[in-house]
C-alpha cells in the first residue's frame, strides 16, 4: 500500500478535533484519514454564590435583589468584587427583599439588612440565628444542645434532629431509638426477613417507650442477608452515631463565613462528609442495604459518598 495522507486542520473555539472518524481509499496510492471538529457545549457556570462568599467571575454569584426607598421597581445586580473576590450584596442598614440580598453576617426583615441575633435570642427562622446555631422555633440554640425529651416541634423537621443531644427527633421530641429485640443484633445489625417490618422503641420520656418501624432492608452482600436499619441508640452503635454527629459539627464549623442560607453548605473531602458518616451508620433503608455489601455493588449502583473512587469496598461490620 502507498503513502499514508493525513490533513491538519486547527479547530475552532469550543471544537474539539474527533480523530480516525473515516478512512477510505482514493486510489492504489494513497489512502486518505478525516478528522472532523466536534463542537463541544463549554460548562454552564452556575449563579451558586450568596453576596460574601468567595466567587471569581460575576457569573458565580446570584443575583441580588432591592428596592430604592419610596420607589417599588425592583432593581437587581450581580457583581464580583475584583479586588476581595466575594460577592456583592446589601450592606447593614440597606434595603433588601430577602435574605439572599444582604451580605453574609446579615439577614433581612422589614425590607432592611440586619446583623444575625444573638445567641438565645428570639427568632422565627434559622436565616436569623448565629452560623453556629439553629432556630427552635422561639430562640437561637446549639447543634445537638436539647435534652432527652425536649420539645422541639417548633423547630423545622429537617433541623430537629440536630439540635437534639440524641441526634434523633421523635414527632417533635428529643428521643432515642432502640431495637425491641437487641439481644439477637450483632455488633449493632439486626437481621431480618426481607419485606418484612423492624420493630423500635422509641423512648420519648423518662418512663413512656412508643413503638415505630421501618422496612426490613435487602442487603447487598454476598449471602443475600436482610437487615434492619441501625436503631441509633443501641449501645454497638454507639461509635458510629458519635462519628455522625462529629461529622456534622465539622461541617458547621466550616461554614460559618457562609451566607447564612448557606448554613452547613460548606464543601468537604468525602471521607469527613456528613454524608459518609450518616452512609457508615446505616439508619435508613437506602444506606442499610450496604452494610457488609460486595465490592461491585458501588460500580453497578452508585459512589461510595465516603470516597472519591466508586468501586471502593464498603464493610460497615
Amino acid at each position: 500500500m502507498g503513502e499514508k495522507l493525513v490533513i491538519l486542520s486547527q479547530c475552532g473555539k469550543n471544537e474539539v478535533c474527533e480523530s480516525n472518524t473515516s478512512v477510505f481509499f482514493e486510489s492504489n496510492e494513497f489512502q486518505r484519514e478525516i478528522s472532523y471538529c466536534k463542537s463541544i457545549t463549554p460548562p454552564v457556570i452556575k449563579a451558586t454564590a450568596l453576596p460574601g462568599e468567595s466567587c471569581l467571575s460575576s457569573a458565580q454569584c446570584k443575583p441580588v435583589t432591592f428596592t430604592y426607598p419610596g420607589i417599588t421597581s425592583i432593581q437587581t445586580f450581580q457583581i464580583c468584587d475584583e479586588a476581595t473576590h466575594v460577592c456583592v450584596g446589601r450592606l447593614k442598614g440597606e434595603t433588601c427583599t430577602d435574605h439572599s440580598s444582604c451580605v453574609a453576617g446579615n439577614y433581612c426583615i422589614g425590607g432592611a439588612c440586619k446583623p444575625l441575633v444573638k445567641e438565645d435570642f428570639y427568632c422565627h427562622e434559622n436565616a436569623m440565628c448565629p452560623m453556629s446555631q439553629f432556630c427552635d422555633g422561639k430562640k437561637c440554640v446549639n447543634m445537638f444542645s436539647q435534652d432527652d425529651f425536649t420539645n422541639v416541634s417548633d423547630a423545622k423537621r429537617e433541623f430537629q434532629d440536630l439540635i437534639c443531644k440524641s441526634g434523633f427527633a421523635f414527632n417533635g421530641i428529643c428521643a432515642r431509638q432502640f431495637y425491641i429485640n437487641p439481644y439477637i443484633s450483632s455488633k449493632g445489625v439486626l437481621p431480618c426477613n426481607d419485606d418484612s417490618q423492624c420493630h423500635y422503641a422509641i423512648q420519648i420520656d423518662e418512663n413512656k417507650y412508643v413503638e415505630s418501624s421501618q422496612t426490613c432492608a435487602c442487603t447487598y452482600g454476598a449471602n443475600s442477608a436482610a437487615v434492619c436499619p441501625r436503631a441509633l441508640h443501641d449501645p454497638s452503635n454507639a461509635k458510629l452515631l458519635q462519628e455522625a454527629q462529629n461529622a456534622a459539627k465539622v461541617l458547621l464549623n466550616a461554614s460559618l463565613k457562609l451566607h447564612t442560607l448557606n448554613r452547613m453548605g460548606a464543601k468537604m473531602p468525602a471521607k469527613d462528609s456528613m454524608e459518609c458518616a450518616l452512609f457508615n451508620l446505616g439508619a435508613s433503608v437506602e444506606t442499610a442495604r450496604f452494610i457488609n455489601s460486595v465490592e461491585c455493588a458501588f460500580s453497578v449502583l452508585g459512589g461510595n459518598p465516603c470516597e472519591s473512587n466508586s468501586s471502593v469496598h464498603a464493610n460497615l461490620k
